[in-house]
């Protein structure tokens, strides 16, 4: 028979079943007190000797008594027996621990190996190791109250962090390019264009749409305006009406 029991759990009772080794049917051992004729109850920590956990007279509903043994009900549950632990058995210092019930007559001898935890499987809030959470001892509450309070640059430091030098992908990846001196003025249009003042943009083109005109009477404009049309003085009409008249010499 195998069970798991916590490290220094006190006051352990168990519930065992004594087989009847005359039986060809597996039936249990019915009779049995915590005096019965050879009846004894040794137990054995590893690395340690064996030794004797006395039984004594017990009820089944009695308060616990080390060594308490006594028939659970020999007519509904016949072998059945409750038995009573010591302490010394289940403390700490190991990690499992074995026992045996034996030597009454017609009694098949009964060992059992019990793991001896660092917890109790059986609870429903199992204890957190808070030296693996942060170092020290750290209470969940004290941790609701850091979340609830919130994070406080003042008080809440970090350890420690790796400054990401090429800033590549971030939002301050353009600091490191050469951008426009008056970059901070600017704006940017829904449609992605810079946006400048419509009087610069009128300077470089006439923001209205238009279509070039054609190109076939300039060049005949541009020489009737320079032979007839210009008389400003400094003009290059003036200028060849001017040498075409001088005295030639």
């Amino acid at each position: 028979m195998k069970l798991q029991i916590k490290k220094d759990s006190t006051n352990v009772t168990l519930i065992v079943f004594i087989q009847d080794s005359s039986s060809t049917t597996g039936a249990g051992l019915t009779g049995l007190v915590y005096n019965s004729a050879s009846l004894v109850c040794y137990y054995a920590r590893p690395l340690a000797a064996a030794a004797a956990l006395t039984l004594a007279t017990q009820t089944v509903a009695g308060a616990h008594s080390d060594g308490g043994f006594v028939e659970i009900d020999s007519t509904n549950m016949p072998g059945m027996y409750r038995l009573d632990l010591s302490d010394a058995i289940v403390a700490t210092g190991v990690d499992s621990v074995a026992l045996m019930l034996k030597g009454a007559t017609n009694m098949a001898p009964l060992p059992l190996e019990i793991q001896l935890t660092g917890f109790n499987l059986d609870n429903a809030t199992p204890d957190v190791n808070v030296t693996q959470l942060s170092g020290v001892a750290q209470s969940l509450i004290d941790l609701k109250d850091f979340a609830d309070a919130g994070y406080d640059p003042a008080t809440n430091k970090v350890e420690g962090c790796k400054v990401n030098n090429d800033m590549r992908g971030t939002d301050s990846a353009l600091l490191a390019s050469s951008a426009p001196t008056n970059w901070s003025s600017l704006s940017i249009t829904a449609g992605g264009l810079i946006d400048i003042t419509q009087a610069a943009a009128d300077k470089v083109w006439s923001t209205a749409a238009r279509t070039l005109t054609s190109f076939g009477t300039l060049i005949q404009d541009i020489w009737d305006k320079a032979t007839s049309a210009l008389t400003t003085a400094g003009s290059i009409g003036k200028l060849f009406v001017d040498n075409i008249n001088a005295t030639i010499s």
